[in-house]
């Protein structure tokens, strides 16, 4: 029995189920690559979120060292107090480090 464009209603069917498997092929492949994005993306945001948390710490060293030296001025004193170095030591270990990645991460 011949209908529409010389189809049988079962050739009609099949046409429209292999268009529907294509669809979903199609929307199942958008969707992993969707996912792989969206993962890495959220790796990126993670480690933005490490980097201004480190970069938070060393300002707060910076800080803390400030504060001892502006102490030791006001009230005087033979040496500077202990902490003022170790706060100085880790900020500068902390920029030199930070220079470092950042000239390696743009060269890759």
């Amino acid at each position: 029995m011949m209908h529409l464009l010389g189809l049988r209603i079962f050739d009609r069917w099949l046409i429209g189920a292999a268009g529907v498997i294509a669809v979903l092929a199609i929307a199942v492949v958008l969707t992993c690559r969707s996912t792989a994005e969206l993962d890495e993306d959220a790796s990126w945001v993670s480690h933005t979120l490490e980097v201004i948390s480190a970069l938070d710490e060393a300002r707060s060293h910076m800080l803390r060292a400030h504060a001892i030296e502006r102490s030791y001025v006001i009230l005087g004193g033979e040496t500077f107090p202990p902490q003022f170095a170790e706060n100085i030591a880790f900020a500068s270990w902390w920029s030199m480090t930070t220079k470092i990645a950042a000239k390696a991460w743009r060269c890759c």
